[in-house]
């Protein structure tokens, strides 16, 4: 029931400008006559608060929340609207007490930013978790996929080593060990250059090198290595570059198949 003192023309004519005024600075997910006609009910909520009352206030703290309910969440929309009933209320309800229009104003101002607040709380709550869901799938890819990366090491049939640029081995697959066992060299501390004959050690030191600095991926040589008992060992050796995530040179995965 619309409060006396509010003619049609004038709570209609109001609606009309109301929309006009806010329409425009946040996505309303509803038609224009629509948003007229939620306006107008939310003039006669406020004309019903203008009037006094123990609920008062809290009828005109709800306008603000309805507000925020339907996406009106830029400040622009309340600063204009609280300029525009500031003008248009006492006209609109004319036995309306004196300085009535301040309170009323003043809780549909509290109302608008507490339900706001309560809005980008929930909002960030909402991405807060979605950023927490994802970083554990993440991290659950990345277990996975270290699982899956270590087992390939473990049960590969290649000799598998990991190095430094300097060409130093920091770990080594048990393949690896079955390849060179008995080579009388200590594989995890040694370099790749002690698993090679002294005829090949200068071109694998200049692959290595170019490898090391980035001016290429990867290379492969076949090497032969001489036991401490005479026996040779044929290795073909496929070298590759890993780097780092800012692109720079990491470390080499070394692969050792035999071909003796």
């Amino acid at each position: 029931m619309r409060p006396a003192g509010m003619s049609g023309p004038h709570r209609a004519e109001l609606a009309k400008r109301w929309t006009r005024e806010i329409i425009n600075t946040s996505y309303v997910p509803m038609a224009r006559q629509d948003l007229e006609a939620f306006l107008a009910d939310r003039l006669d909520e406020l004309a019903t608060a203008m009037t006094g009352g123990d609920a008062s206030a809290d009828l005109a703290a709800g306008v603000g929340e309805r507000m925020v309910g339907i996406h009106l969440t830029n400040t622009t929309a309340v600063a204009r609207t609280l300029r525009l009933l500031a003008a248009e209320l006492p006209r609109l309800v004319a036995e309306a007490e004196p300085g009535r229009i301040n309170a009323v104003l003043g809780a549909l101002g509290a109302g608008y930013a507490r339900r706001l607040r309560e809005r980008t709380l929930a909002e960030q709550e909402v991405i807060k978790q979605a950023v927490l869901r994802a970083r554990d799938a993440a991290e659950e890819a990345l277990r996975a996929s270290e699982a899956r990366s270590r087992a390939v090491f473990v049960s590969s049939a290649l000799g598998i080593a990991i190095a430094g640029l300097d060409g130093t081995i920091d770990e080594v697959n048990p393949s690896m060990e079955q390849i060179f066992d008995g080579v009388g060299t200590q594989l995890v501390g040694g370099t790749l250059f002690d698993l090679v004959d002294e005829d090949w050690l200068a071109d694998l030191r200049t692959a290595d090198a170019e490898l090391a600095a980035g001016e290429t991926e990867r290379f492969q040589r076949d090497l032969r290595y001489t036991r401490p008992d005479g026996a040779h060992i044929w290795t073909q050796l496929s070298a590759s570059l890993v780097r780092d995530a800012r692109g720079e040179p990491g470390y080499q995965i070394l692969l050792y198949e035999d071909i003796t």
